[in-house]
């Protein structure tokens, strides 16, 4: 990792969106550790190859990739290129010509069956829906927001478009990251498999070319039949207080690539003993200095971030 005499703790982190805004008022509401627990879901990443891992696209420890969060163009690249809805068109476009290659993206399934990019609480929250929007078809949620939600099959394909060599290469780390949200996560086998064949589909049949955040209850039936080799990151939260992680609670089942914990819940101890196994660590969601320093000193391999472009851009100065 870089050293952390480099990090910057003056620099300023722009908070993102208002709901992100909103979403972190409520949490402070509800005090200390236990706002982590009650605010954000714990998770479980595992990797859909289209073929057997190959080991030229595994970065080495201590290359750290950034993930735009909810493909947001946010921070510097929203005073670069404008406001756009996360996980739009025009905000992936914005992303990638500023050199934005890695996305981190929620998925719902519309009424009419559609995969489109973005959560549904949020998307309910910005068009100020009176119920989920998983209840409207993708012509209806257009209407509502002037066309900026994306069908997921779209976002692949554009994503490629611009991202080529970054989004066929695949690995340990793909580019594209899907956490499917709501009726699309409760059927998990099916979304999963509709998932790998659209990345075939639209990205290409590389290696590891696309991943897939599944909550802790939904990967037990997946693993017992898996529909292509996983590569799975942190099976629950360990604690409902959000307490740190230790060596015991990386966990050693077969099959498993990595582990996916908040970043506040980092240790020396666990990062040390998932790398010692062979596993890689991501976190999120890493925006302000404290949690950039975090980063670096754990050693972890990858971020996810509300401002990817000046993360990246921190971070060059520290190499």
């Amino acid at each position: 990792a870089p050293p952390e005499g480099r990090v910057d703790a003056h620099a300023r982190w722009p908070v993102g969106t208002t709901y992100l805004q909103s979403r972190r008022r409520r949490m402070q509401g509800v005090g200390g550790s236990r706002a982590i627990a009650l605010g954000m879901v714990a998770m479980v990443i595992f990797f859909v190859a289209m073929s057997q891992l190959g080991s030229e696209h595994t970065p080495p420890l201590g290359q750290l990739l950034v993930y735009a969060h909810r493909a947001a163009c946010g921070g510097a690249c929203e005073q670069q290129h404008g406001a756009h809805a996360a996980g739009s068109l025009p905000a992936l476009r914005a992303l990638a010509s500023s050199g934005i290659c890695r996305f981190d993206v929620d998925s719902f399934r519309t009424a009419d069956g559609t995969l489109v990019v973005g959560h549904p609480t949020e998307v309910q929250f910005r068009l100020r829906l009176p119920s989920s929007p998983e209840r409207m078809t993708l012509k209806e949620l257009r209407a509502q927001d002037g066309g900026q939600i994306a069908a997921l099959r779209d976002f692949m394909a554009e994503a490629t478009r611009l991202c080529g060599s970054t989004m066929r290469q695949g690995g340990v780390f793909p580019a594209l990251l899907v956490e499917p949200k709501g009726a699309a996560m409760a059927a998990a086998d099916t979304t999963v498999r509709e998932l790998a064949a659209m990345a075939q589909e639209e990205i290409g049949p590389g290696k590891g070319v696309l991943a897939v955040w599944l909550e802790s209850d939904q990967v037990a039936s997946v693993l017992q039949k898996p529909l292509a080799p996983l590569y799975a990151i942190k099976a629950r939260q360990l604690s409902p207080e959000g307490r740190q992680l230790t060596r015991a609670d990386v966990r050693r089942a077969g099959g498993w690539l990595g582990t996916g914990p908040y970043w506040k819940l980092l240790t020396h101890d666990f990062v040390r003993e998932a790398h010692g196994l062979g596993q890689r660590v991501m976190t999120w969601v890493v925006n302000e200095d404290d949690a950039v320093h975090t980063a670096l000193l754990m050693g972890v391999d990858a971020v996810v971030s509300d401002d990817p472009l000046m993360l990246t851009k921190k971070l060059a100065t520290t190499r």
